[in-house]
Formats: C-alpha cells, structure tokens, sequence
C-alpha cells in the first residue's frame, strides 16, 4: 500500500481520480465529499514501516451540503468540476475554486450514481426509490 489516510469520519462509499491526476476524489457517509491534491514525494522510511512512501496527499477541499450519506462521485472531462450524489435524493455540483456547490439538484428517490457526458455539458443520475426507477438528465 503506498498511501493510506483518514479525511472522512464514516464509511468511504466512492473514491474517483480528476482527468489530471492531481487530485482524488473521496465521498462517505458522514455527508461529505473531500478533494485530495497530491503534495509531492519523500523518500524518509516512517516509524514502524518497512520502505519509504514515495507520495503525499493533503486534503485540498471538503465539502458540505449532502444531508444523508453520498454514495457517488464523479469528475467532468476537464476536472473543473465534480457531481456528488446520495441517499438524501440530492446532487451537488462542485467546483476546485469554491466550497460552496454551484448547483443543487432534487432528484425524485436517491441518487446512486452520476456521470457527465462527454463534453461535460450534461449530468445523467441513477435514479431509485418509490416506484421510479430510472435515469434523469440534466
């Protein structure tokens, strides 16, 4: 294992790389979505391990809003902004530059997945609960 960390108080439910590679995004359920940047390479052994970690990673934004467990993540093609769904039948649209989302959806059950389409214009969710089940585009 070359890394390994704590940035979330709950269960990791989803963890997503940013088109660059830079970062890596993280959601849970303690209702929060974390950016993690990466923060360079060491090459010191740490007490009580057997070889070096050659990466840092440092929590660059968490994010707040989700009222209930998140369960999906994901990024659009140029990395500028990521979709957070969950449980509580909402989706978030977040940017690297704000903590606050620049979007809030309301989904009609809760919400297991999102995806961008390939230009990055469009969020399609995965939709469950009552008796929809189904797929909404945004």
């Amino acid at each position: 294992m070359m890394w390994a960390g704590t940035h979330h108080n709950g269960a990791v439910n989803c963890v997503r790389w940013s088109p660059c590679g830079n970062y890596l995004a993280t959601c849970s359920d303690d209702n929060t979505v974390a950016v993690l940047r990466y923060a360079g390479k060491f090459d010191y052994v740490p007490l009580g391990q057997k070889e070096a970690n050659p990466e840092t990673w440092e929590v660059h934004k968490q994010y707040q809003g989700h009222e209930k467990d998140v369960l999906h993540v994901a990024w659009n093609q140029s990395g500028s902004m990521l979709a957070s769904s969950g449980v509580d039948n909402l989706i978030f649209v977040w940017t690297l530059e704000s903590l606050a989302p620049v979007r809030r959806l309301q989904a009609s059950g809760m919400v297991k997945g999102v995806a961008w389409d390939p230009i990055g214009k469009y969020l399609a969710a995965q939709v469950t609960g009552g008796e929809e089940k189904s797929a909404n585009l945004w």
